[in-house]
């Protein structure tokens, strides 16, 4: 049974990959920063359905645990901000989009 989902899946999968063209040229202008508050949104809007999947595993299993840890790396990763440097801002983008990816295809049931 797939999440219900309150965003539009066409427009998440638009931005990652526009952020996985973005080591293939070189980005406009804002471009990157532009990518970097859409994927944001997009992460902000994702996360919720998963974060509430993940509470209603046994707190304290194998799986809620590495659940978790996955959550808390996507969130430390939305801590990170843009630095200037180009290399190190369409790293972290990439990133942002992987992090979008991980979250769309996460499972809506699993048989633990």
């Amino acid at each position: 049974m797939p999440m219900t989902r309150a965003h539009d899946d066409s427009a998440v999968r638009a931005h990652i990959h526009q952020a996985a063209t973005l080591r293939r040229r070189r980005p406009a202008a804002g471009e990157v920063a532009e990518l970097d508050t859409l994927l944001r949104r997009d992460l902000q809007q994702l996360l919720p359905a998963v974060q509430a999947q993940v509470e209603r595993l046994w707190h304290g299993s194998l799986h809620w645990y590495l659940d978790q840890a996955a959550l808390d790396l996507i969130a430390e990763h939305t801590r990170h901000r843009l630095t200037g440097e180009p290399l190190h801002d369409i790293a972290h983008v990439a990133q942002l989009a992987r992090d979008c990816q991980r979250l769309l295809d996460w499972p809506s049931s699993r048989s633990r």
